[in-house]
């Protein structure tokens, strides 16, 4: 039994109807490749539904990503999932929390993401879970390709670029999950209808949108908007 370790895995989208993404359903098959493997005995699933959804899906990714591993034969006791999250920040957030409550031994995560998400989902699991955490990653299967894969990793940089400069600028460090999600909540439209950023940080966000537009994942959605337009129905609601 590897009592302290244990896998976080984050799901990468779904449809308005709740159906899991292929991505999210690798992240779900990674996981159980590593518990098949006995790199952990234990696995939290993060992911609600994307903020750009205007209305909350009948399943979550983490339900669907369990549902997966059940159907597979894995122990139902060997899994917890998070269904709150919108966000990647929120994932991790969420996954550390449940984490502390279940599994309070733990100080060995393993992270699972799709490969073009991978990196921003590990400095972020850096500054959520702290030094007092050993991280390490695997990424899952990833389709996208050719220019829709350029276009998604200038996105996830953009993505990493804003969050980073928001925390330096409120004086965020790392392992204070607490405190990063109280700025989180002070500045990302899904939570509060008057987000707290600097024009350079709302143009960095325009940007993201931008880049947005060119993926596939995304303008598939079609729930889909732009953090403007979260920003503007926030106001409006």
């Amino acid at each position: 039994m590897i009592s302290n370790k244990a896998i976080v895995a984050v799901g990468e989208g779904l449809s308005g109807e709740g159906v899991a993404s292929t991505l999210t359903i690798a992240a779900a098959d990674t996981a159980l490749f590593l518990l098949k493997r006995g790199d952990a005995d234990k696995v939290i699933f993060a992911g609600g539904y994307g903020y750009r959804f205007k209305k909350r899906p009948p399943k979550s990714e983490a339900e669907s990503m369990r549902d997966r591993l059940i159907s597979k034969g894995v122990d139902s006791s060997k899994i917890r999932i998070e269904s709150d999250s919108i966000d990647t920040t929120s994932n991790l957030y969420y996954a550390k929390n449940l984490m502390l409550r279940e599994f309070p031994e733990v100080d060995e995560i393993t992270l699972v993401a799709s490969w073009q998400h991978m990196y921003r989902t590990r400095v972020v699991a850096e500054w959520v879970y702290g030094p007092g955490y050993k991280i390490s990653w695997i990424p899952s299967p990833d389709s996208i390709w050719g220019d829709e894969m350029i276009y998604s990793m200038q996105a996830e940089r953009s993505s990493l670029e804003l969050v980073l400069d928001i925390w330096k600028e409120w004086n965020v460090v790392k392992g204070d999950h607490e405190r990063i999600w109280e700025v989180h909540r002070a500045t990302h439209p899904f939570h509060t209808k008057d987000p707290k950023i600097s024009e350079r940080q709302k143009e960095m966000m325009r940007k993201v949108d931008e880049l947005r537009k060119h993926c596939k994942k995304f303008s598939e959605n079609p729930d889909g908007v732009s953090l403007q337009e979260v920003a503007q129905f926030r106001r409006e609601g």
